[in-house]
């Protein structure tokens, strides 16, 4: 059907093929309107549970009629025996369920329903769909203009601008089609509400929409125009924490959902435009997001490696976690465009095309069935899209000509900026004040470029050894007339970091959330299979706890035990062993290294990616081959890292500096010199 709808419609651009799709889709699967019961019946309902229910019923109604024991008891038989079948039924289904199945998909789809996640979206309570999806479209429109308007119009200074001297980027170069198909089939199967037919249908029709859809690219990137269909995006209101006041308009943040195929045009353009940043070395090494073989833990590492150095160093340091309010959607077209001309070199066609993806983009909110009208944008990238978290990494590169100028530390990930300077305790009023004027610059430079920092949740710390926690109390530093008190303890992507660096927090906290999901597993143990279970016990819990565990290494035994029981407890749920059970054999067989080896084999796995070039730049140079001054027979053995000398065990040796050459050293020569990471 749809190659005969594809065959009389002449296919010039995404609007004629979204036609014919929509033709095709029609035609084989109409709308039909279906009534859903509001209180399904369980899929292990049987008639044996209903004449048990219906006998518990009759003895229930009997007894309350006579008041007597003996009835009483009867209705007692009858409804545990109806408890005792409902219970026997239900374990059956799920066990038949989980039998058997080869994707995560469908396991967690089920264990979902056993936990009662039901995906409902929070929402105000006032109003209809249609009156909400007005009202969100007004705020969420208000907003960035109100945000707009504090930040003045004056032009943005050119004093931390660079100017590009390498090969411009003028086009953007056509693509065939095994280069299209390779992007479609590496992206999610996601479907907008946009999107004419379900992008799992498209894929299974790619051989037949393959040059259409190549056709339409290669259309867009020579013209240098972005179709207006390609920028449209649906809006959907989602509440930032769960706990927040759900009748709070400021509680939501609009998560934009774009058309599939728009992502593959932007695929196709970011693939080059990262080839011409990385050919002209125009990448900033501290920022870690949207880069291949990075992540919040290896930011971490960086941060928390330099940190434990200058303790080390018996100095003390202060963080400034910095938060911008709106962060995507207040840049500035015409500043971007041309930082992206004058500062990275693209022009013609290809900035032409940045532009038309740029300018007049359109959304609107969508709730349920109902959707509000349609609001063109004027300022920001899409959060939601491809291309916008690159352009906003590019957009705000200058920024690190202001922290290199005031002598400041720096790491990005994406809107989270963490700045960090170090010095001497009897210094600190000192670098106190040049945080202050480091921040106050930065400030400027994002008024004078569109963006608002957020005074309000921007949180500084001090971190050194603690007999300086004294003279950390009640510091605080002025901006603009807001007072910022340096707080005990900090969130940094989503792990705690408190003043002393002992980790306790965040130990504290992750155990809070696994326990949390251990006893959610527990309560429905009796229905899942060992396998089954040691599956979500390993994505539930043993991800999570491997999650920045790099941060641990080199603590105490003690600051492990926590963990270790939670661990235990988990293997316990996974094998049904009883609590008194010697758990080391148990670990052994679910072959789980305990927790305080994960943290090892972590450090081990980095330090193998930084000398094969897997690894960050900036981790890489954390690492130093050992060299000695004179011939050894150590010399030949070129895999081994020079261990420098630290003063203090509980923070230079902590470093991944000294912690990772001082693990790595201990390993085997076949494993250090081994080809592949994988076991």
């Amino acid at each position: 059907m749809l190659k005969n709808c594809l065959s009389t419609t002449t296919v010039e651009n995404a609007d004629h093929l979204n036609q014919a799709m929509k033709t095709a889709i029609d035609h084989c699967a109409p709308v039909r309107t279906r009534t859903i019961s509001a209180r399904p019946i369980s899929p292990w309902f049987s008639l044996e549970i209903e004449e048990a229910k219906r006998l518990r019923r009759q003895a229930e109604r009997k007894w309350r009629k006579t008041k007597l024991q003996v009835y009483r008891d009867i209705f007692t038989h009858h409804r545990d025996r109806v408890n005792s079948i409902v219970e026997e039924k239900k374990k059956t289904y799920y066990v038949n369920q989980l039998h058997g199945m080869t994707s995560c998909k469908e396991l967690f789809q089920v264990t979902d329903y056993i936990f009662g996640n039901e995906k409902t979206t929070a929402l105000p309570c006032t109003g209809s769909d249609k009156e909400l999806c007005h009202q969100f479209s007004i705020f969420f429109y208000k907003k960035i203009e109100n945000i707009r308007s504090q930040l003045g119009s004056e032009p943005p200074s050119q004093s931390y601008a660079s100017v590009f001297s390498g090969h411009l980027l003028n086009t953007f170069s056509p693509v065939n089609e095994c280069d299209v198909v390779k992007i479609i089939t590496k992206s999610a199967p996601k479907s907008c509400d946009l999107d004419y037919i379900p992008t799992h249908i498209l894929m299974s029709c790619i051989d037949i929409l393959l040059p259409y859809i190549t056709k339409i690219m290669n259309n867009s990137i020579s013209n240098g125009t972005v179709l207006d269909c390609f920028k449209q995006a649906i809006v959907k209101p989602l509440l930032k924490k769960p706990s927040l006041d759900e009748n709070d308009f400021k509680n939501y943040r609009p998560v934009s959902n774009l058309p599939f195929l728009s992502k593959i045009l932007e695929k196709i353009v970011l693939q080059q435009l990262l080839g011409h940043i990385e050919k002209n070395g125009l990448h900033e090494i501290f920022q870690s997001a949207y880069k291949q073989q990075q992540s919040t833990e290896t930011a971490l590492l960086k941060v928390t490696s330099d940190i434990l150095d200058s303790i080390d160093n018996r100095k003390i340091c202060i963080l400034s976690l910095l938060d911008l309010s709106s962060a995507f959607d207040t840049i500035d077209h015409f500043i971007l465009l041309e930082r992206l001309e004058n500062t990275f070199g693209i022009s013609g066609t290809a900035l032409l095309w940045l532009r038309s993806y740029l300018e007049y983009r359109t959304q609107s909110v969508q709730i349920n069935n109902d959707r509000s009208d349609i609001t063109v944008l004027k300022y920001g990238v899409p959060q939601g899209s491809v291309l916008g978290p690159i352009l906003f990494t590019l957009y705000t590169q200058p920024i690190v000509k202001i922290l290199t100028s005031h002598n400041f530390n720096y790491h990005f990930y994406t809107d989270d900026l963490q700045i960090y300077i170090d010095g001497t305790i009897e210094d600190l009023p000192n670098f106190i004040s040049n945080t202050q004027n480091c921040i106050e610059d930065i400030k400027t430079w994002m008024t004078n470029n569109k963006l608002k920092l957020n005074e309000e949740k921007t949180e500084i710390i001090l971190l050194g050894h603690p007999r300086f926690a004294n003279d950390f109390q009640n510091v605080t530093i002025n901006l603009s007339g807001h007072a910022i008190t340096c707080k005990q303890t900090v969130k940094n992507l989503e792990v705690n970091i408190d003043q002393s660096l002992s980790m306790m927090a965040f130990v504290g906290s992750l155990c809070k959330s696994l326990n949390f999901q251990l006893r959610r597993i527990g309560l429905v143990r009796h229905y899942l299979t060992e396998n089954v279970t040691k599956t979500l016990v390993s994505s539930m819990i043993l991800s999570k706890m491997d999650y920045c565990n790099s941060l641990l290494i080199g603590l105490p035994k003690e600051s492990f035990n926590r963990l270790q029981v939670v661990q235990n407890n988990a293997a316990r749920l996974v094998t049904m062993s009883k609590k008194r059970d010697h758990v080391t054999p148990v670990l052994k067989d679910l072959h789980w290294l305990p927790v305080q080896q994960r943290t090892v084999f972590k450090i081990c796995v980095i330090c193998y990616k930084c000398l094969n070039g897997m690894a960050p730049l900036h981790s890489q140079n954390l690492l130093q081959k050992y060299r000695p001054a004179r011939s050894l027979r150590s010399s030949a053995d070129t895999t081994i890292l020079l261990k420098p000398s630290k003063n203090f065990k509980y923070y230079g040796e902590r470093s991944f500096s000294y912690i990772g050459p001082s693990l790595w050293n201990t390993l085997p020569f076949e494993i250090r010199t081994a080809g592949s990471i994988d076991i």
